[in-house]
């Protein structure tokens, strides 16, 4: 791309091949505000921020960005900064000339409002023949079952290829912050024998910075980190084939650069940084409830807060409080919350309806849990954070970390004198579920769905506290339970976290950690110790081996099960004092 070639045209400055003059200024100048309007455009992504399209161009398919400056700050910085567009262009031609593969930059547009950038634009070749890295793990990950040996084979040399990408790009001085296997594509050329070596393309490098020289082994690890987690270690969905696919892309990597350690030890440092990326990705989405955003609203009125889905009206919302309670589950002994059972008004059934078209395990009623604030000290204690609040922000923590918990649906908080006074929280009822406890008690289970109750019990627990999400009342009164399948048990069991005002996100403790797993133990008097055995290795295959690595490196596990016992023999002495204090 020369200079030669530049020329303004719709409030732009152009800079492209000469082949495509024409094709800009008849076509995408006239388009540059919005490219969805250019003909034959398919929208690839659109934000506020960024816009991308595939267009047919001259010469052939192209993808053409456009990306937006908002801010007013960034506008201001553009007078020494250049603009993403032309960042996107350096980046790939040095990339390209140290034989990296990425797309062809062959336009590059920008516009300006005294001398401030608004927005530029780049295009781009389409490279023939690839697909997102991301969809070629997905569909090899799907024919593991049917070729186990194959399916593994090319995902194998998929990881250990990108490992030796990124170590091509540190090497070339790239730092790509957001570097990911999304941004990876795979060429596939037609005709291409099984087995031939894999080709991978890196894109979106308008966030890349160019370094003099190759990168240090701080900044190598942050980036490889960042493509460990996009492996999916903490999805359910994936973590099954990422724990091998990680330490196929740390050998590939390590084949390469030996800068960051052997291939095993790079895979257990790889691991421990995805987590902490992963924690601070779930916290941010933790906090969309408390906002308005795409799934959440709020409402507030003098006195009164209400958090809500966003597909639930706010008259929705009134209705469901103010409708009297067909009946009473549960009544704190202190008068600290009581749940209710509410059926559903007529204005609120439609939106139900929809809910258990796509969910039949619902009810067609809904749990309301009052939180009366009985006393000025309980107003006191919520003043910073009220328990509904803490309850509501647990559920929104569960649900981004797919630990299975009862759809909250809003949060009604009134306050007076900045103190809470009273409190609704709306969810949804689970149909038909059983408490563990009684489970064991009143029903003789044949073996099978038993093991399966013990290892799904476990694998919920241990997914808890894997993700960094502690329930200080974790006892088996809050796990709800219900068969799948033919309804036996036979096919496994639902279980549901509930009771979330004790839910907190944070890093485990030592005496945390001990807590958890002393939760986990305490099941009811029925179960017997091959039942308590199962569950334990379920917590530990679900990530609580993560949680209790060291416990398990210093003491082992007889050695973490005796304390265990000892600290269940502790609860239960100190449960039969306090019970003998009563009068």
């Amino acid at each position: 791309m020369s200079r030669r070639r530049a020329f303004l045209a719709a409030g732009h400055r152009w800079w492209c091949e000469p082949e495509l003059a024409a094709w800009v200024k008849d076509a995408l100048a006239p388009a540059a505000g919005d490219l969805a309007a250019l003909p034959g455009a398919q929208v690839v992504k659109a934000n506020r921020l960024r816009q991308v399209v595939r267009v047919e161009g001259p010469g052939g398919a192209l993808f053409v960005k456009r990306f937006a400056v908002v801010r007013a700050l960034d506008r201001v910085a553009s007078l020494v900064r250049a603009s993403s567009a032309r960042r996107e262009q350096r980046a790939m031609r040095r990339l390209r000339a140290a034989g990296i593969a990425c797309p062809e930059p062959v336009l590059l547009g920008e516009a300006r409002r005294g001398g401030l950038l608004a927005a530029s634009v780049l295009a781009t070749r389409e490279v023939p023949g690839c697909r997102e890295l991301t969809r070629a793990l997905d569909d090899l990950r799907a024919a593991w079952r049917d070729d186990p040996r194959g399916a593994g084979a090319a995902r194998q040399a998929l990881l250990e290829e990108a490992g030796r990408l990124c170590a091509r790009l540190f090497d070339a001085g790239a730092d790509h912050p957001d570097l990911h296997l999304g941004n990876l594509l795979v060429q596939e050329p037609a005709g291409a024998p099984p087995g031939a070596p894999v080709a991978l393309v890196v894109l979106d490098l308008h966030s890349a910075r160019l370094r003099a020289g190759a990168l240090g082994a701080r900044a190598r690890r942050a980036r490889l980190a960042k493509v460990a987690h996009s492996l999916g270690l903490f999805e359910p969905r994936t973590a099954p084939f990422a724990a091998d696919e990680l330490v196929w892309l740390a050998r590939g990597y390590a084949g390469a650069d030996r800068r960051l350690g052997a291939p095993e030890p790079l895979a257990r440092a790889l691991r421990a940084a995805a987590a902490r990326i992963e924690a601070v990705r779930l916290r941010s989405r933790d906090r969309r409830c408390l906002v308005d955003s795409t799934g959440y609203a709020v409402d507030r009125a003098p006195g009164r807060t209400t958090w809500r889905r966003r597909d639930l009206a706010p008259e929705l919302v009134a209705a469901l409080v103010a409708a009297p309670a067909a009946a009473t589950v549960h009544a704190h002994p202190r008068g600290r919350s009581v749940i209710e059972v509410v059926d559903v008004p007529d204005r609120a059934r439609l939106f139900l309806a929809g809910r258990r078209a796509s969910d039949p395990a619902l009810e067609a009623q809904v749990v309301r849990k009052r939180y009366p604030f009985p006393t000025w000290r309980a107003r006191f204690a919520g003043l910073g954070e009220p328990l509904p609040l803490r309850a509501w922000k647990a559920a929104r923590a569960c649900e981004v970390r797919d630990v299975p918990t009862p759809r909250h649906l809003a949060l009604v908080l009134e306050r007076r004198l900045l103190l809470p006074w009273r409190a609704t929280l709306l969810m949804e009822r689970i149909a038909r579920p059983s408490m563990i406890h009684v489970l064991l008690e009143q029903r003789a289970l044949a073996p099978a769905p038993r093991r399966r109750l013990a290892r799904d019990v476990g694998a919920v627990v241990g997914r808890l506290h894997a993700l960094g999400l502690e329930h200080r009342d974790l006892a088996v009164q809050n796990l709800l339970v219900r068969p799948r399948g033919p309804g036996d048990g036979r096919d496994g069991w639902d279980v549901w976290v509930v009771d979330l005002d004790e839910v907190r996100a944070s890093t485990l403790t030592r005496p945390a950690r001990l807590r958890a797993l002393t939760q986990l133990a305490d099941l009811p008097a029925a179960a017997t110790r091959t039942d308590r055995l199962r569950a334990f290795r379920a917590y530990l295959e679900a990530g609580g081996d993560m949680v209790l690595a060291r416990e398990l490196e210093a003491w082992g596990e007889r050695g973490l099960g005796r304390e265990v016992a000892r600290r269940l023999a502790d609860r239960a002495a100190a449960k039969a004092r306090r019970l003998a204090r009563r009068p």
